[in-house]
């Protein structure tokens, strides 16, 4: 390809994007909408992009969930994991059933927390971290919930709605070097933008109940022995979108959506079984104003996410944990075309500049209102509110987790200058960012347990104890603290692409520094792609990802850990005995940053026979530096770079669009499928685990490993084979539209843990060989046209149907909440006018 035709293949993938957008706004007919978004699946606007997918609204829209989680189109994507075979108490609690933040993804072998979130360009992934102490949620699993952990906190500060989104692009391997940051992948949303032709908008509200959910039983013996009935619950969603041009100058786009959903559940039969409510609510706020004039497009943009989760414990009297994200974001972005500069070194045809400053506050917030708990024996003195069940009746008043917060504000400055130059394009920009991170606990929280009856207490003191009858012999004080942290990062990066007869070379090189821990990142990407057909791509590369700077160390190294305090009875005094606690050093000032390289290698055909696009790759990353502790001494863990990582995978895609004739009704139809093999292996897979710490062994076929020098195929979000099938098709002139997307995991032998097995007086977790059953999922949407007047104004029926099959997978569920959600249903309407 010659390089004046590499530079218009750019231009007309731009301009098809570009027309995607106007025609949105401007309220475009079905069939136009579903044309434009299968024409460039696989790949970007460079041919160096091969680990580049895009889905414009429609194609979005056919991999959707019908819960409104943008993240749901990721399940059906190469490279992406999301699900966990090993889970043992995988059975639908009120709280999932509930729950609606965003799904959380595994990308190219990366860590929940390691990829990049953007939404029109704007970073939104959290840097103060996602990964607490321990993996305890809040659910009635545990009777006692963690008091270190702040819960609810989630790699998103922004929770994208799908109703709202123009395009999708995710970038698994060979990333530009534009993006920096992550270790994982790069998920990018592109809102819906302001119609500068005339008014236009849409309102649609769904539902679903728990009578729309065919419920399974997925204990491993069939059985329910506590007959637990499925949750009940009610969610409710709705969206709202309203734009138009103000004048010739000025547009603006306001945006709305929000899902309620609501649960009940019965409290322990010792707590007298009382009725309690939970809810949750999902927010989304957007403005948005552009102005159109002769010194470029200035765009000032607002949004916010606001959500809000309720938890009562079942072992609680009167307690509520109220889980809260929000997220104001306010961007004011220029841009500016220069047209054809000359400068000593060439001509630069369509140079441009964009230039933005944002402010991002974000803030997860777990409220109690109480600061004092207490673990009480069944007695005289709580009788009313306190059954004894069994000897080992435990019923539990105020709280332990008291009030707590964590969240960061961030100040962006950003430029980046484009354009045309000798035989391709240039790409260079830069960005400056001012953290302000926090965590903090409002108050001293205490709490009282390990209680003694007894008929002889004698109590001198007011500190949990009760004459004549119980006291407790042990309390842990969870000192308040403020911990905050100040980090200031630049970032750098410059790239080419250029095209010399049928080779096309996109070199660059990206530059990341911090005041926290002082490093000069310098991350290569390369790669190179020969042509020698016009039907066929020969595509390789080799780049480096290094991972955000993160306050997430620094935050949590200031917070005072537990002091444990004991005393004697049955005469009870004030004389407490301070006992050991652990101190963790999470200082991350002195370590390296993780980083990953990359190896890539593949081909992209357009095949003759059906006039698809075929797509074959092979990836491989090595992960070096990465964080994990380590022992120190007794009590005492520090953070280290000792960890590291490997992923590989070979993927073959395939994208096709028809416009067929002969089928009664047909407008159109898109297929889209991919084969995905997949395999790593990580010695530690969170920053606070030990990758060789003997207090972490398991035991597996006669031998006792480390966790970090154990290799084998667990099944959580490691699954080697997958295959996944879109198909989308438009009928009756784009009244109707229907999608299908299966997704379908090969069988596979791995392991899985089975208790725990003890030799020679210690404890190990005890592993076992598992053949994991292949498992298919399909999903289906519809959206029916049920009136259509003029000016693309519409009332339309949606339905999407999760989990045709009914399928089960490999996941079990306990006793406690034994049923494994099946066959849904959404069913909504929509309006446009």
């Amino acid at each position: 390809m010659t390089p004046v035709a590499h530079a218009q293949d750019a231009q007309k993938l731009q301009a098809a994007s570009d027309t995607a957008t106007e025609q949105t706004t401007t309220g475009p007919t079905i069939l136009d909408m579903l044309n434009v978004s299968l024409t460039s699946i696989l790949g970007g606007t460079s041919s160096a992009d091969t680990g580049t997918t895009v889905l414009g609204e429609t194609e979005f829209g056919l991999r959707t969930s019908g819960n409104s989680d943008a993240n749901s189109f990721l399940r059906a994507l190469p490279n992406v994991q999301y699900q966990d075979d090993t889970d043992t108490d995988a059975g639908e609690t009120t709280q999932s059933a509930i729950d609606t933040r965003p799904l959380e993804v595994s990308i190219s072998g990366g860590r929940v927390y390691d990829n990049l979130f953007l939404v029109n360009g704007l970073n939104v992934t959290t840097t103060t971290g996602t990964q607490e102490f321990t993996t305890d949620t809040f659910d009635d699993g545990t009777a006692v919930l963690n008091a270190e952990s702040i819960f609810g906190l989630h790699s998103q500060s922004i929770f994208v709605p799908s109703e709202f989104v123009d395009s999708a692009t995710v970038i698994d391997s060979n990333a530009s070097a534009k993006y920096g940051n992550f270790q994982g992948g790069v998920v990018s949303y592109d809102l819906q933008q302001p119609n500068t032709e005339r008014y236009s908008g849409s309102a649609s509200f769904s539902v679903q109940t728990d009578k729309l959910v065919n419920y399974n039983l997925a204990t491993p013996d069939g059985e329910n022995p506590e007959g637990v009935s499925p949750p009940e619950f009610t969610k409710l969603k709705s969206a709202f979108s309203f734009t138009g041009p103000i004048n010739e100058t000025f547009a603006f786009l306001a945006q709305y959506s929000r899902v309620d959903a609501f649960t009940h559940k019965r409290k322990d039969a010792a707590m007298l079984g009382e009725k309690v409510d939970e809810s949750s609510l999902n927010q989304f706020f957007r403005l948005q104003l552009d102005a159109n004039t002769e010194i470029g497009k200035f765009s000032l943009e607002g949004m916010m996410t606001d959500y809000s989760q309720t938890f009562s414990p079942t072992r609680w009297k009167d307690l509520t944990l109220d889980v809260k994200t929000q997220t104001e974001v306010l961007r004011l972005k220029h841009e500016y075309d220069f047209g054809t500069v000359s400068p000593f070194f060439g001509t630069i045809n369509s140079l441009s500049l964009e230039s933005s400053a944002s402010l991002k506050i974000n803030d997860t917030k777990n409220e109690t209102g109480e600061d004092v708990g207490y673990a009480w024996r069944p007695g005289s003195s709580n009788e009313s509110w306190c059954l004894k069940i069994s000897n080992s009746t435990r019923c539990y008043e105020g709280s332990n987790v008291g009030d707590k917060e964590q969240g960061q504000t961030d100040l962006t400055l950003a430029q980046e200058l484009s354009g045309e130059i000798w035989a391709g394009t240039f790409l260079a920009g830069y960005d400056y960012s001012y953290t302000d991170a926090n965590r903090s606990r409002l108050r001293d929280v205490t709490y009282y347990t390990a209680t003694t009856a007894s008929t002889s207490t004698t109590c001198e003191t007011s500190e949990a104890c009760i004459d004549g009858e119980q006291y407790a012999i042990s309390k842990a004080l969870y000192p308040a603290y403020d911990v905050n942290a100040h980090l200031n990062s630049i970032n750098a990066y410059l790239e080419m692409d250029q095209t010399i007869g049928i080779v096309t070379v996109r070199p660059g090189l990206r530059l990341q520094w911090d005041d926290y821990q002082r490093n000069f990142n310098l991350a290569p990407r390369l790669a190179a792609t020969v042509k020698p057909f016009e039907w066929l791509e020969v595509t390789g590369g080799f780049n480096r990802y290094y991972s955000a700077s993160s306050l997430a160390y620094a935050i949590r190294d200031g917070v005072p850990r537990t002091e444990i305090y004991t005393r004697k009875g049955p005469t009870v005094t004030d004389g407490w005995t301070a006992g050991n606690s652990t101190i963790w050093d999470m200082n991350a000032s002195g370590l390296d940053t993780p980083y990953s390289d990359e190896f890539t290698g593949g081909l992209k055909v357009n095949e003759p026979l059906l006039g698809g696009e075929l797509r074959v790759r092979y990836l491989n990353r090595k992960g070096r530096d990465q964080y994990a502790s380590e022992s120190a001494g007794s009590n005492t863990r520090v953070l280290t770079n000792s960890a590291s990582s490997s992923y590989q995978s070979a993927s073959v895609e395939y994208a096709k669009q028809w416009s067929p004739e002969g089928i009664k009704f047909l407008d159109h139809l898109g297929l889209t499928g991919s084969l995905t093999w997949a395999k790593q292996d990580t010695t530690a897979t969170a920053y606070d685990i030990d990758a060789d710490d003997a207090d972490d062994e398991l035991y597996y076929n006669g031998t006792i490993y480390t966790q970090g020098s154990f290799r084998a195929v667990t099944g959580n979000m490691d699954i080697p084979l997958r295959a996944q099938l879109s198909l989308g098709s438009s009928w009756m002139e784009g009244r109707l539209l229907l999608g299908a997307t299966a997704n379908y995991n090969f069988s596979y032998e791995g392991v899985t843990q089975d208790g725990s097995i003890t030799i020679d007086s210690q404890s190990y977790d005890f592993y076992r060989d598992k053949t994991f059953s292949p498992t298919l999922t399909v999903d289906l949407n519809a959206s029916f046209e049920v009136a259509r007047f003029e000016n693309d104004r519409a009332i339309t029926l949606t339905a999407d149907v999760g989990n045709v099959f009914n399928s089960l997978g490999n996941a079990s569920a306990g006793d406690d909440n034994p049923f494994v959600k099946g066959r849904s249903f959404w069913l909504g309407m929509k309006a446009t006018f």
